[in-house]
């Protein structure tokens, strides 16, 4: 008995494999612009020449029927000339086409199959052709030469299919899905490759069954981890890269895997494979889907379309979701056809494929959604907490407090309702917006529910105690890792918007509550005025009712009698009193005129602060429009930067704003002054005896008296928290004009850079996410690799805290200025964004 015979019998005949394959599609998106559309149409037209130099490799093109036409090769190179220019007509009209999704029709009238045999020596040899032209090239030849002389082809022997051009719709978008066949045996069935001739001479020769341990090493060290390699970097080359979606931050979707293996005893159901083989069902089972149990979790299975045990395990890490699938045919009753299996198996691959990448796709574009909604509430869950704080500390303090200050409270109440209004108002266009990629979210999985149901015929393998494969897909990773970020999104939308809707009521009730007390104030002032005036009319009168003189002599030896031997007459007394009075109402009357004037200078600094931010948002929204000069989107930024500037000074300074601690001090120094002038004006009363001297004393006391008063009220606990409530109230009002309420994109690289790391001077976050950051560069025309470069530069001078409130904003900006920190920069000042501002 010689060894293959010795081999074959060790090889038990229900455990064998017939045939083994593997297949992966290459998704692509088609892109619209007509300089990318045209070089992917000639990286095509490309590819198809290197494969046609190929020796013994057959291209198929779309015929009448379902079938293909196979072309000689002088037919093939007409066919590849053609299909390129026909596809640069195309480029040309995407440009205006209102939908890319009717293209789809015009592209696959194109399509085409490639087969060849894979001779090592064949294969490099048409590669060196067009690739060693350069030193890249010759670079990938030799690595494409190292991994072909690896392989034992002694013992195997491999066929390739490519389904090259197949073009599907996710989305409106057009992509590009090629799909790759590695075949352990030439696929006799007429789709993959040429039907065989009739005559004996030219039948594919016949090939040894292979065992599950050689089946696992072909199908995944060979076929996946060398064969595919070479292909995937001879498209790379080409110019035709691999779409892997990015479902989520930092995690791709790698398009999926499709091993094929057919028993020489083909099962009839899951369960007798389950059963009866479950000696090569494991270890098959742990090679191409990384599982130790085909019944675990983590594994589902099914059978499409009638014939096909399905088995998928997706392999997933902290960065990638790699779908993987193992196929077995069934024979369930009937014999089919080679031609059915290869056309089943091509329908399976092309579906679950396409199905998989959408899936990734649509995700990709709630991610690009949720980021910017994260990003705001995010934002706006530290303003609320500060509203929240502000509106509970008036609550406790207002019922201990009347009159000017209980003015000043809901006054600032009312200034403080505009900006509270304008947030509530963005919170509910947010809330929309959650609702809506929620709904969206919805609709994509209905929508694969809905195709899966189309186009797939599907049974369940319950029995066999498989997972199901169909639930396996509608919770996929992609869903699976959404569904509870969504859901928390949700619920940190209701919470903020309850939250503004109380601090909205809070604010209303407080200042209905003032519009009240104002009334009453009003209704009980009147009719003290007129009592007043009733009374002051007899008063003002009383002068022209004394027309004599007094004499000395008659008046008592009083306190009065002194002063009137002095005075000499009760007209020149109430001349003096008058003149006292006067001098009060002077004094009145300044300190009014003061007060109002702070509070007109105030209120100035106000209207120029929400001046500043209007400004800046319209040269924000000037710069969102394509301008197509970029020195005037320049001159834009150093005006926005003028802005901040001014705006930052006046932010920072409303630490001390209102505060009145310096009010305090003034009194503090007047006090003193005043004790001074008692003690001097005391000495020279004790020594004259003057009774003028006396009164000046006593004023004096009443006047000192007054200002210990004043300042034992402002030094009072509820006084200093009235006033610090007030100035916090009025710096977190601006706070919000100048962070909260302002755009999330500011094409405006200086300005932005302003925000994202200058902001700390004012507050304790940033404001400005990393998604809205590399958003807004992406639209002054910075390239990814430069948007990396600014970020790192600037992020490690934030860490070591050269960005603190040590350099002024006007520092910063003129640093960036010269380190060419500008709207389409120049490539070259990469090199300067590294090291100290100094």
């Amino acid at each position: 008995m010689n060894t293959q015979e010795a081999d074959e019998s060790s090889l038990s005949p229900s455990e064998g494999f017939t045939r083994v394959a593997l297949l992966t599609s290459y998704p692509l998106y088609w892109r619209t612009n007509n300089r990318d559309a045209t070089d992917h149409a000639q990286a095509v037209h490309k590819l198809i020449q290197v494969f046609l130099d190929i020796p013994g490799a057959s291209l198929g093109v779309s015929g009448e029927g379902k079938s293909w036409n196979w072309l000689d090769p002088e037919a093939a190179q007409q066919w590849n000339d053609e299909m390129q220019r026909e596809f640069e007509d195309y480029a040309v009209q995407l440009q205006t086409a209102s939908s890319e999704s009717r293209f789809r029709d015009a592209f696959n009238k194109r399509q085409c199959m490639f087969f060849a045999p894979l001779y090592p020596q064949n294969f490099l040899a048409a590669l060196k052709k067009h690739f060693d032209e350069t030193l890249r090239g010759e670079q990938l030849c030799l690595y494409i030469e190292q991994i072909l002389s690896s392989i034992d082809w002694s013992s195997c022997s491999i066929f390739w299919s490519l389904s090259f051009v197949e073009f599907t719709v996710s989305q409106n978008r057009l992509i590009y899905n090629p799909i790759l066949a590695l075949w352990r045996s030439y696929p006799t069935g007429g789709y993959w490759a040429p039907p065989p001739s009739n005559d004996l001479q030219s039948q594919p020769d016949a090939v040894p069954n292979l065992s599950v341990d050689e089946a696992s090493f072909l199908l995944q060290d060979v076929m996946w981890n060398k064969l595919e390699t070479v292909f995937a970097k001879i498209r790379s080359f080409c110019g035709l890269g691999i779409a892997q979606p990015e479902f989520a931050k930092d995690c791709e979707a790698i398009s999926p895997i499709f091993y094929f293996a057919q028993y020489v005893d083909s099962p009839s159901c899951a369960e007798e494979l389950a059963s009866k083989k479950s000696d090569s069902l494991y270890p098959l089972v742990k090679t191409c889907l990384g599982s130790d149990d085909p019944f675990a979790k983590e594994v589902s299975g099914g059978v499409l379309e009638g014939d096909f045990l399905t088995l998928r395990r997706a392999r997933i890490s902290k960065d990638v979701h790699h779908p993987r699938y193992l196929i077995f045919p069934l024979l369930r009753g009937k014999l089919f056809t080679e031609q059915e299996l290869e056309r089943d198996l091509y329908f399976i691959a092309h579906q679950l494929s396409y199905l998989e990448f959408s899936i990734a796709h649509e995700l990709r574009l709630i991610s690009t959604d949720y980021e910017p909604l994260l990003s705001r509430q995010a934002r706006w869950g530290g303003t609320l907490d500060g509203l929240s704080d502000l509106i509970n500390n008036a609550t406790s303090f207002l019922p201990t407090i009347s009159g000017g200050l209980l003015k000043k409270v809901y006054l600032e109440m009312e200034k403080l309702s505009l900006p509270l209004r304008q947030v509530q108002s963005s919170l509910e266009k947010v809330s929309s917006d959650v609702a809506q990629i929620k709904r969206t979210f919805d609709g994509y999985r209905d929508g694969t529910e809905d195709f899966w149901d189309r186009n797939l015929t599907y049974s369940s393998c319950q029995d066999a105690h498989l997972n199901d494969l169909r639930e396996a897909l509608l919770d996929a990773y992609p869903y699976h890792y959404w569904k509870q970020p969504l859901q928390s999104l949700k619920e940190w939308d209701e919470q903020l918007l309850g939250s503004v809707g109380r601090s909205v009521e809070t604010v209303n009730s407080m200042l209905q509550q003032a519009d009240r007390m104002t009334q009453e104030s009003l209704e009980v002032w009147t009719r003290r005025l007129g009592i007043i005036a009733a009374l002051a009319a007899p008063v003002l009168a009383l002068p022209n009712f004394i027309d004599l003189k007094l004499d000395s002599t008659s008046l008592p030896q009083t306190l009065f009698g002194k002063v009137f031997h002095e005075v000499q007459d009760l007209q020149t007394v109430i001349g003096y009193l008058l003149s006292l009075a006067l001098a009060a109402l002077f004094v009145a009357s300044a300190a009014f005129l003061v007060s109002l004037l702070w509070g007109l200078v105030s209120k100035k600094k106000s209207e120029q602060f929400v001046a500043g931010i209007r400004s800046f948002k319209n040269l924000v929204e000037r710069s969102n429009f394509s301008l197509g000069d970029y020195r005037k989107l320049d001159q834009l930024d150093t005006e926005a930067c003028q802005i901040l500037s001014s705006l930052w000074i006046e932010a920072q300074g409303l630490q001390t704003f209102g505060n009145q601690r310096s009010f305090v001090d003034w009194l503090l120094n007047a006090e003193n002054a005043l004790k001074k002038r008692l003690r001097i004006v005391r000495l020279r009363s004790r020594r004259s005896g003057s009774p003028l001297h006396w009164l000046a004393v006593k004023g004096l006391s009443i006047w000192l008296w007054c200002l210990m008063k004043v300042e034992h009220c402002l030094d009072q606990s509820e006084s200093r928290e009235i006033y610090d409530w007030l100035r916090r109230s009025r710096r977190f009002r601006y706070l919000v004009y100048l962070f909260d309420l302002m755009p999330t994109y500011i094409p405006l690289p200086r300005a932005l850079c302003i925000y994202r790391y200058k902001a700390r001077d004012l507050i304790s976050r940033t404001t400005i996410s990393d998604w809205d950051f590399e958003k807004s560069l992406i639209n002054a025309d910075f390239p990814p690799y430069m948007i990396t470069s600014l970020k790192k530069w600037l992020q490690d001078l934030d860490d070591a805290g050269e960005l603190g409130v040590s350099i002024s904003v006007d520092c910063f900006v003129d640093c960036l200025e010269e380190r060419g920190v500008r709207s389409h920069p120049d490539p070259s000042v990469v090199e300067k964004w590294q090291g100290s501002l100094s």
